[in-house]
């Protein structure tokens, strides 16, 4: 199986910024984020997700001050979406800075989220 990411932040990699990126037709996963780093205004759109493949995937912690917002996640319908975004195990549920509207569009519109929230 491939596994990638167009964007990766590293074990013991913390206070980043990673904004204003656009994401297309990576292979498996857009970004993949550890620990508290910042994933803000940015574009994901048709990953091509093999299973396991995310648009944004969240691996390490602790994610206490880690931040997801304003972010675009778009998919065509040309690669089956299963998850805009994988938690592991559900790990970070309620720990991590997701904005509210994103987390729950990600559970609502399976095609097209837009974020604009400040």
């Amino acid at each position: 199986m491939i596994m990638q990411c167009a964007i990766r932040t590293d074990g013991g990699q913390r206070d980043t910024l990673i904004t204003e990126n656009i994401i297309y037709k990576c292979t498996s996963q857009g970004m993949m984020l550890k620990l508290n780093n910042r994933f803000e205004n940015n574009i994901i759109a048709d990953i091509i997700s093999p299973p396991r493949g995310y648009y944004l995937s969240l691996r390490e912690g602790p994610m206490t001050e880690a931040t997801i917002k304003r972010n675009i996640f778009y998919s065509s319908g040309a690669y089956p979406v299963e998850a805009f975004i994988s938690e592991l195990k559900g790990k970070f549920k309620g720990k991590l800075k997701i904005a509210a509207a994103e987390r729950l569009l990600v559970q609502v519109m399976p095609i097209l989220i837009i974020i604009f929230i400040t």
